[in-house]
């Protein structure tokens, strides 16, 4: 008797084990409950909305603090980040969602795809491209460009060339990552660095540059033209927005 009751308790331990890790292994996308969005992807301690791309965009939320953007475009830039061709801009285009992940397609008018991929600690941006445009001169950047809004109480810190985590001090600069502070110095969320990767799992990192222009922040994913040209097609733009533990 007391071996079949340790069995059934063994037993109700892993199927509980196993749901709730299966449970929380994918963020649950849902109609959203705030106005002007369509969806919401409900993470552990996150929650992220989304719209079309012509209102507002992305807004990733944690412990009642949020950072939005809105993606502008795709260009190519040189070593300053002025655009020397510039490739689309996001324009309205249809939010469209499955079971695993949010997307838009041919956001940039080049007929590829901005996905969005949602787990419990994560959204994950990833742009598949299927075509690889070349640029006027072969040093320059691929760029995303995004408008960023984040509340007022968040500081951002970014990560210098010695590795040092650093306060932004509102000056244009190239950095591998960025994190966000409340103003408690609790740690809430970050950028980690932007990671291209194409259909043979070659990985090739990137880089942010942000900068303010009359008084609005972008915050920009660059790679190497160098970097991407001999990588085989489609390649994946592969950025994340991660909550602190």
């Amino acid at each position: 008797m007391k071996t079949t009751t340790s069995k059934r308790i063994r037993l109700y331990v892993l199927l509980s084990v196993l749901l709730i890790t299966t449970g929380t292994a994918q963020a649950a996308i849902l109609p959203s409950d705030e106005p002007n969005y369509e969806v919401m992807a409900a993470g552990r301690n996150h929650t992220a909305y989304f719209s079309q791309f012509d209102t507002n965009g992305f807004t990733y939320t944690i412990s009642g603090h949020s950072f939005s953007f809105l993606p502008r475009d795709l260009s190519y830039t040189d070593d300053s980040g002025s655009i020397t061709l510039l490739l689309g801009r996001s324009h309205f285009t249809q939010l469209k969602n499955t079971t695993d992940y949010i997307y838009f397609d041919n956001p940039y008018g080049l007929e590829n795809q901005l996905q969005y991929l949602c787990n419990p600690l994560m959204v994950k941006e990833v742009y598949v491209m299927n075509s690889l445009p070349s640029p006027e001169n072969p040093d320059d950047w691929l760029t995303m460009s995004s408008i960023a809004v984040f509340d007022a109480d968040l500081k951002m810190y970014y990560m210098d060339e010695n590795g040092d985590e650093k306060s932004w001090d509102g000056t244009k600069l190239r950095t591998n990552e960025i994190t966000f502070y409340d103003a408690a110095d609790n740690f809430m969320f970050k950028f980690p660095q932007p990671i291209a990767r194409d259909a043979l799992n070659n990985v090739t990192s990137g880089h942010y540059l942000i900068h303010e222009d009359e008084g609005i922040l972008y915050i920009s994913s660059r790679f190497s033209y160098h970097s991407l040209e001999n990588m085989t097609l489609p390649i994946y733009l592969d950025l994340s927005l991660a909550e602190g533990e």
